[in-house]
């Protein structure tokens, strides 16, 4: 095939029971000017034996990638590089899309044509077609993803399309040692640059959320990971969020350089408007750190 518009970028780590029904939707789209992507992040359970006999049904508009075990951010990071299509699609290997999901975000590209638009954001449904979270808020289209959850209070996953160019300009920071990197590390630095989101409440994504995914394990893989967590915080709170978030964020902020030991070092990275935050937040951070301990000590 020649370039496609869509790259459907499906990072994957032993999900072979549930990449043949992504496989099926995507199949099933009413438009057929995409790619499916997939980068195995070093999968021990015949993925790769399951992408070879899915791939004649595709033609050439599958490819996979098999790469060792680093962690989904990782694995993203090399699918956005291989990625031909002039927008993409990140869809986890465990969720799906509804028929009409790509002719949909074909139809709202026009209306993310603007150079400060990152993409499209739409809605995603949990199988009986509930929203996750909450619906979104057109009136503000289009807005940066930092507003859109501290100004106008949206909660939930969304489905996000990006354009390729743009996307490309930020890559997850990949910390030695660590294997779990939350996304919105980025999607906060495109927020601080002045990258808004065109909004549409279509359901553009189907999410399920299975026991051992890294939704049911979010608490687990950030107390694994302390330092990609510390970043995370310490740009959170740089940017100009509500007086409330700021304290919660720069609570967790400072847990995290208790789990890092690093609140030296932490507190040096701030900008100076920011260290009197940390400081009145210091006490309760050590606090969130004790407890994360009695739940680990639980759990082992």
């Amino acid at each position: 095939m020649g370039i496609p518009l869509i790259t459907v970028l499906t990072p994957s780590y032993n999900r072979a029971h549930t990449l043949g029904a992504l496989s099926d939707s995507l199949l099933a789209q009413s438009e057929s000017d995409f790619e499916w992507l997939v980068v195995d992040d070093g999968s021990t359970d015949g993925t790769e034996a399951l992408m070879e006999r899915l791939a004649p049904q595709w033609e050439s508009r599958l490819r996979y990638v098999k790469k060792n075990n680093g962690g989904k951010h990782r694995a993203l990071n090399i699918g956005i590089a291989l990625a031909r299509g002039a927008w993409q699609f990140i869809v986890d290997s465990d969720d799906r899309l509804p028929p009409g999901s790509l002719a949909a975000i074909k139809a709202l590209m026009p209306s993310a044509a603007a150079d400060d638009i990152v993409g499209i954001m739409g809605l995603r449904v949990d199988p009986s077609g509930a929203v996750i979270g909450e619906s979104l808020p057109l009136r503000a289209s289009p807005v940066d993803t930092a507003s859109l959850a501290f100004v106008y209070g949206v909660r939930g996953d969304k489905a996000e399309v990006f354009k390729s160019a743009i996307l490309r300009r930020y890559p997850f920071p990949e910390i030695e040692g660590e294997r779990f990197l939350t996304e919105s590390v980025a999607w906060h630095r495109m927020a601080r640059d002045g990258y808004k989101f065109a909004l549409t409440n279509e359901p553009l994504y189907i999410c399920e959320y299975l026991a051992g995914g890294l939704s049911d394990k979010s608490l687990e893989l950030r107390l694994k990971n302390p330092i990609g967590n510390e970043l995370y915080y310490r740009e959170a709170i740089e940017l100009p969020f509500p007086a409330w978030r700021l304290l919660r964020e720069g609570v967790n902020y400072c847990r995290f350089l208790w789990h890092d030991r690093n609140v030296a070092q932490g507190f040096k990275a701030l900008s100076p408007r920011r260290r009197l935050l940390a400081a009145l937040c210091l006490p309760l951070g050590w606090a969130a750190f004790i407890l994360d301990k009695l739940r680990l000590s639980k759990k082992g």
